[in-house]
């Protein structure tokens, strides 16, 4: 089968380093270590698992990072990867074998993938106390177990991800889609679901003022869900380009405020505060937000949500970028709470402990959200250069979540 695989290779790697600061395409040319190619069809790892014919794939900020190589040497995430790797996390498709012993999973039945290679799909037993609790995302035997070390599905050398016709997951990876949500909307499980599960593990009060930072897929998603699920906050977004701040509009964000050297004065308008100036750098806001939910986690929204949070404040870590260095005074200076949020896993909802994604599927099955107007651009996967640089050009192309359709 076709597949969009990434190589560890070390000419290739330096090839595309070198030549990608003048041109882009060199990052998934046919010198790259991004190969489309033939790759085996893949065979079931166990007798617990399912193959999943591949219906939609997302692509990631992740994948586009690991793509441009915009990654640092001492990443802590690097034992917990294995090469080669078939990218690709946020998939939906149709069930197309399943294992002797798997239970409550039939073939063409729909299904949504978290992918988390965690305790149970490598067969440790018993799991260790974050798998015990539910927290798969906190797993603390990534590089252990019955399959090479992988933190998810595309960053395992045995198991591919979803830039493939065929994927296998473990049964307990397989969440079922509800009759009348359609595939085009599960898809996006995987990334409202991250948003979804750093708000609920740290959830606005009544009253709050919070702002939103980042206005790609992870930042409307978060306005989706704080107006649905905690209305009683204020919503500030936080975005570059008009259509992502027409969307956030949309979706109920009470106020919209543009980066830069004047967003310090335009929140402050809205919390009440006092901006103070500094000799060189960013000025700091007395009374700030309550929250920061930070969508882009680069070391300049960091920085920035830190001088915007108030007193005793918290700033939420939800999205990733590249780690730089930025000044982090106001941690101590005003006793905020800086504090990352993984992926997916258990969320209190109703009174009970459940999966981030059958809170997703439930809201979309009510109708309580409409998570459509996310997705602007589907390719198939041959048309992989088209749909990469259509998500490197988000300002001429309106981009925010685009799909490979496999079908």
């Amino acid at each position: 089968m076709k597949a969009l695989r990434f190589e560890f290779s070390l000419p290739r790697l330096a090839y595309s380093k070198i030549l990608g600061t003048f041109y882009k395409g060199a990052y998934f040319d046919r010198f790259s270590a991004l190969r489309y190619a033939d790759i085996p069809e893949p065979e079931l790892p166990g007798h617990d698992w399912v193959k999943v014919r591949t219906v939609y794939c997302g692509i990631c900020a992740s994948d586009m990072h690991a793509i441009l190589l915009n990654g640092s040497l001492d990443n802590p995430t690097q034992p917990f990867i294995s090469f080669p790797m078939v990218l690709g996390h946020e998939i939906v498709g149709t069930v197309e074998e399943v294992g002797r012993k798997v239970d409550g999973l039939n073939k063409e039945e729909r299904v949504l993938i978290y992918v988390m290679l965690s305790c149970v799909p490598r067969g440790i037993d018993p799991p260790c106390p974050a798998c015990q609790e539910g927290d798969t995302a906190l797993c603390r035997n990534f590089a252990e177990g019955n399959l090479p070390p992988g933190l998810l599905i595309s960053t395992n050398s045995k198991v591919n991800g979803g830039f493939a016709p065929f994927v296998v997951a473990h049964h307990t990876q397989c969440f079922k889609i509800p009759e009348g949500v359609s595939f085009v909307e599960a898809v996006l499980g995987d990334p409202f679901g991250v948003s979804l599960h750093a708000i609920m593990q740290n959830p606005p009060r009544p009253g709050d003022r919070v702002l939103v930072y980042g206005l790609g897929t992870l930042g409307l998603s978060a306005i989706i869900a704080l107006r649905t699920l905690y209305p009683e906050c204020c919503v500030v977004a936080a975005g570059r380009h008009e259509f992502q701040k027409e969307l956030a509009v949309s979706f109920g964000a009470h106020e919209v405020v543009e980066p830069g050297p004047g967003i310090f004065q335009d929140v402050a308008k809205i919390t009440g505060g006092k901006v103070y100036q500094v000799r060189r750098g960013k000025p700091i806001l007395m009374g700030g937000v309550d929250i920061v939910y930070d969508c882009v986690g680069s070391a300049d929204t960091i920085e920035t949500s830190l001088r915007l949070t108030r007193e005793k404040g918290q700033v939420i870590l939800i999205g990733a970028d590249t780690p730089k260095r930025f000044e982090w005074s106001p941690l101590w200076l005003r006793d905020i709470s800086l504090k990352g949020s993984m992926a997916i896993g258990a969320n209190e909802y109703k009174g009970q402990k459940v999966h981030t994604f059958d809170i997703f599927l439930e809201l979309l099955k009510d109708k309580k959200i409409d998570v459509k107007p996310l997705i602007t651009h589907i390719f198939r996967l041959e048309q992989y250069k088209e749909a990469l640089k259509t998500c490197m050009n988000k300002k001429s192309t309106k981009s925010i979540k685009v799909l490979f359709d496999l079908t």
